[in-house]
């Protein structure tokens, strides 16, 4: 699942980099589940984390570690960390400030990186690699 730290400096069909890049997840398996227009929480599975901790963790330190109940924000979204387990955040909802389905969505799968579309609201889907 490499291709998430070389896709953005990838060139799109017209020739340019992405504007913004943004790593939900680094997980083998992760449900969303579409709150409503603007949130989407993301679970992992039991026992694993949202992203992976120790020296492969190339976004947070094990000395920077998440709680429950954390806030992050970036442009244009809002993270808060809802439930953290021995491997780090297992699940997190994410609030955009405009509908996340109007942006490109992929999941790094082992071999290639795959456009996938969010659930719609009020549904689940599962991401796997």
């Amino acid at each position: 699942m490499a291709g998430v730290f070389f896709a953005p400096f990838a060139l799109d069909r017209r020739g340019v980099t992405p504007a913004r890049w943004c790593v939900l997840a680094q997980a083998g398996h992760v449900l969303a589940l579409r709150r409503d227009a603007l949130t989407l929480d993301l679970i992992a599975t039991k026992g694993r984390g949202l992203f992976p901790i120790g020296e492969r963790n190339l976004y947070r330190s094990e000395a920077a570690a998440l709680r429950a109940g954390d806030k992050i924000t970036v442009s244009g979204l809002q993270v808060t960390v809802l439930e953290v387990g021995e491997a780090g955040p297992r699940s997190a909802r994410f609030v955009f400030d405009e509908d996340p389905g109007a942006l490109l969505w992929v999941s790094d799968m082992f071999d290639e990186t795959q456009e996938v579309q969010l659930p719609n609201e009020g549904f689940g889907e599962p991401y796997d690699p």
